[in-house]
């Protein structure tokens, strides 16, 4: 998986994945202190770097999740996923 939120609630939602067995890749976050960092070995990456890596991850089958829980922020992520083509439901999913 690829989850979008290095927050609180993104890490929260790494580690329900990880109970489940499910491995998360990258993770995406807007707050420069994050960026370029790694959280538990994953890296971090800034949402301007979706439209050069998403299409790999997508043909790798890793959906992305988007675990954030700061106000309007689902329908901005929402749009930006749509912009680069992506399906909720199928290749994104608005969680947590």
């Amino acid at each position: 998986a690829v989850v979008w939120g290095a927050g609180r609630t993104g890490r929260r939602w790494v580690r329900l994945l990880e109970a489940e067995g499910v491995a998360t890749v990258a993770l995406i976050d807007i707050n420069p202190a994050r960026i370029g960092q790694r959280w538990r070995g994953i890296p971090i990456y800034a949402p301007s770097e979706l439209a050069a890596r998403a299409p790999g991850w997508i043909q790798n089958r890793f959906r992305i999740h988007a675990a954030v829980a700061s106000r309007g922020a689902r329908q901005d992520i929402r749009r930006a996923l749509r912009s680069l083509g992506l399906c909720e439901g199928s290749e994104f999913l608005m969680v947590a």
